[in-house]
């Protein structure tokens, strides 16, 4: 496989020059599209909440800006809620892949003590979804709880799983469709930032991800990452 030929190669830098893209992966992490959500609640992994007409057309807009690029994604790999699994199957019919959606556990939403909240109660306290003295408001039950820092490494080790895989696979670029707190956590390690709850709270100030924004990553043939790209800190 691709992985068996790597330490020959470290030593000459042309040929690995010459082999170019093919020795690299890029992921393309994509938050999901606008959810309907009449009710206005956090949804967290809540059982349904799909995508609007709107975030169809965002998911089949990403989809076609997907297309475009080189190497072409010959995987989608989906968090297994429904609103990014729609996401996926848009982006999906857009690349026209044969290869079916593959749903990834490792990439799903937090787990929050705070699903089924407000909109309204969650701006009060700032979205402050991982401090514990607002989930003692709620009287939550906080064994379910993820902290930030554990749901970003549960993400980033997924990440190098897929990362791994695709390069074993020649697979030189993927496609993840996610969760908005997953993108924050993977553009932090991505600047070299510990994902922390403060780095989060931090990062937001700024601007969160938002619906069907794209955050690509390469990858060279070790696995580490060499280039980031996305289109705003946003």
């Amino acid at each position: 496989g691709i992985m068996a030929c790597s330490s020959e190669l470290k030593h000459s830098d042309n040929i690995s020059e010459a082999v170019g893209d093919s020795r690299s992966v890029w992921v393309h992490v994509v938050r999901h599209g606008e959810v309907h959500n009449p009710q206005k609640v956090f949804y967290g992994r809540l059982p349904g909440f799909g995508l609007t007409l709107q975030g169809k057309t965002q998911a089949a807009a990403a989809g076609e800006a997907l297309k475009a690029k080189e190497p072409k994604p010959r995987l989608v790999i989906s968090s297994p809620m429904l609103r990014a699994k729609e996401t996926a199957q848009a982006i999906h019919e857009k690349l026209e892949l044969k290869q079916q959606i593959l749903v990834e556990d490792g990439v799903n939403e937090v787990s929050s003590p705070f699903e089924g909240q407000t909109l309204e109660y969650m701006a009060s306290i700032g979205w402050e979804l991982y401090d514990p003295e607002k989930a003692m408001n709620i009287e939550a039950d906080l064994k379910d709880h993820e902290t930030f820092e554990k749901m970003s490494d549960r993400v980033l080790k997924t990440l190098h799983q897929i990362v791994a895989k695709a390069l074993k696979d020649q697979v030189n670029a993927v496609v993840v469709t996610t969760h908005g707190d997953v993108c924050v956590g993977i553009r932090l390690w991505a600047t070299g930032n510990e994902p922390t709850r403060r780095a989060r709270s931090d990062a937001i100030k700024s601007g969160y991800p938002g619906y069907c924004c794209v955050t690509s990553l390469r990858f060279d043939a070790d696995g580490k990452l060499v280039e980031t790209d996305w289109k705003s800190k946003k």
